[in-house]
C-alpha cells in the first residue's frame, strides 16, 4: 500500500516579469524564475525538500507540526501539478 500526496502549483506574473510559483498546501513554498518553467522547477525542490524534512521529523507535511508517527510507514508516492496562471 501507498500513499500519495498531491501538490499544486500556483502561477502569478509580476510586473517586472519574473514568475512566482506557489505550492498552496504547503504555507511558505514559494519560489522566484525568471520563466514559468525555471520557477516551476524550483518550487518543485523545495516542495521535495520541505516534504523529505518534515517527513524525517515525523512533523505533519502541511502544518510543520509534530505528530504521531505511523507504525508502518507506507511508501510515499508525490504528484506535483502545475495549475492555472494568475496574471
Amino acid at each position: 500500500m501507498s500513499a500519495a500526496l498531491r501538490l499544486s502549483v500556483a502561477f502569478e506574473r509580476e510586473d517586472d516579469g519574473r514568475w512566482i510559483a506557489d505550492v498552496p498546501e504547503i504555507p511558505g513554498v514559494t519560489a522566484y524564475g525568471t520563466t514559468r518553467g525555471e520557477a516551476f522547477a524550483a518550487v518543485r525542490k523545495l516542495a521535495l525538500e520541505v516534504v523529505a524534512e518534515r517527513l524525517d521529523r515525523g512533523e505533519d507535511v502541511f502544518s510543520g507540526h509534530a505528530g504521531p508517527a505511523p507504525a508502518e510507514p507506507a511508501p510515499l508516492s508525490i504528484e506535483i501539478t502545475p495549475v492555472a496562471v494568475a496574471r
